[in-house]
């Protein structure tokens, strides 16, 4: 057992050694700096009614005090969702699907144009396909809300990485 307490040790002392710093611990950049960073970032507006709702989530997550009057950074966001259907009845009627909501990002500083960050966020949710079509819509509405839930969760923690590594 002791051998087990000597590798934990020795894991800990390697992540030490090797420039691991917490996002938002006392001794990397601290909590009040990510948030000050993340509330200077402009989100762009996002079309469709999902568009919005990805919009809200975002600007909840990384400017919940308010809008920067003078904005650093610009957030970019193309959204794209699909529908698979899955479960089959004897009849070949659908009842489950997913739905994979994917976002593109890209945030630019505004001074440059430059790129700091881009890349891709998913998140795949299901459903019931039901014999009421009203359910039905609730049930996608409902996956279509979580997924958007977990990609703006995604892209805030995304963006204070980004921009922590930006100002060292």
């Amino acid at each position: 057992m002791w051998w087990c307490r000597a590798g934990l040790l020795a894991l800990c002392l390697a992540l030490a050694a090797c420039g691991y710093k917490p996002l938002y611990g006392e001794h990397g950049a601290s909590n009040a700096a990510v948030t000050a960073d993340l509330a200077e970032i402009r989100i762009e507006a996002i079309p469709d009614r999902i568009g919005q709702k990805m919009y809200n989530l975002l600007h909840e997550r990384l400017t919940p005090d308010g809008k920067a009057a003078q904005p650093r950074y610009a957030l970019r966001l193309r959204l794209r969702e699909t529908i698979d259907e899955l479960l089959y009845e004897r009849d070949e009627t659908a009842t489950r699907a997913n739905l994979t909501l994917r976002a593109d990002y890209e945030l630019r500083r505004i001074a440059d144009d430059e790129v700091i960050a881009k890349g891709t966020s998913r998140s795949t949710s299901g459903y019931d396909i039901l014999s009421s079509q009203y359910a039905t819509l609730v049930s996608q509405d409902d996956a279509r809300d979580r997924s958007a839930r977990v990609i703006s969760d995604d892209i805030r923690t995304r963006m204070a990485v980004a921009l922590s590594d930006e100002s060292n």
